[in-house]
């Protein structure tokens, strides 16, 4: 099933591990989607603009709320990877767009689209539970020289409030000072900026230190996303969505 947004074609994107096959745009408009076996559709897009809620009948009580901020030039497998596992396990989420644009394009020219924008007029990082940052470049750049952003992370860490991050992304949070004094990891091409900004780096596929969870890359996704369902959701829904993705550690 693919879902319409108001400013965004239909997009589904095929989810098996880390294989992602986007559908392809034929001649007139037409989209030919590319399909395979035992694969999981994460839909890309949707009319209450990403309501996990709406999405899901057996979903009716309220839970976390996690927004993935999408910027143009964004490593987007290191942001599908984690949605998937929270649409898995019911786990609310919005793709949020750092532009006024409801669609960016990724790292590897995907068209990405999002289900609202920080400028829209209705739009709050107050409304959600978690902020989390993929990686990539040009991504991470961009998403650090985006001023409301990196105002409601800080705020978002006065408040004690969940911040995830991953591969060259955690480096923004260094050098706002939200992992001074803490552990994190990131990228390791990264991992000297969070040791100058007064983090303690570790080699952990993911670290958490209270309310802050930072991860490696593309390859440590799933177990980013597995440790936020277990915060998120508790024992039994990471084991859900991990029998659900076959997860073979």
């Amino acid at each position: 099933m693919c879902l319409r947004t108001p400013r965004a074609p239909i997009v589904r994107i095929c989810v098996d591990v880390f294989v992602f096959a986007p559908c392809v745009r034929a001649s007139g408009g037409s989209l030919i989607q590319n399909t395979c076996a035992s694969v999981h559709a994460l839909l890309i897009g949707c009319e209450n603009r990403g309501s996990m809620a709406a999405l899901s009948s057996t979903q009716t009580h309220k839970s976390p709320v996690v927004a993935a901020f999408m910027a143009p030039g964004g490593e987007e497998c290191e942001a599908l990877v984690v949605l998937d596992i929270f649409h898995r396990v019911n786990i609310a989420y919005k793709r949020v767009s750092i532009t006024p644009e409801h669609e960016v394009v990724s790292a590897h020219n995907l068209r990405m689209a999002c289900d609202c924008s920080i400028y829209d007029d209705d739009f709050s990082f107050d409304n959600f539970d978690v902020l989390f940052l993929p990686g990539g470049i040009p991504g991470t750049p961009n998403l650090r020289a985006c001023e409301p952003l990196c105002n409601a992370l800080r705020a978002h860490n006065e408040q004690g409030k969940r911040i995830a991050a991953i591969c060259a992304a955690p480096s923004i949070l260094a050098e706002l000072g939200i992992l001074s004094g803490k552990r994190a990891t990131s990228n390791p091409a990264f991992q000297h900026v969070l040791s100058e900004n007064g983090a303690t780096v570790e080699q952990e596929y993911v670290v958490r230190d209270g309310n802050l969870f930072t991860s490696q890359g593309l390859g440590t996704a799933m177990d980013l996303g597995l440790a936020l369902v277990d915060e998120l959701a508790g024992a039994d829904a990471v084991e859900k969505a991990k029998k659900s993705i076959v997860y073979l550690h």
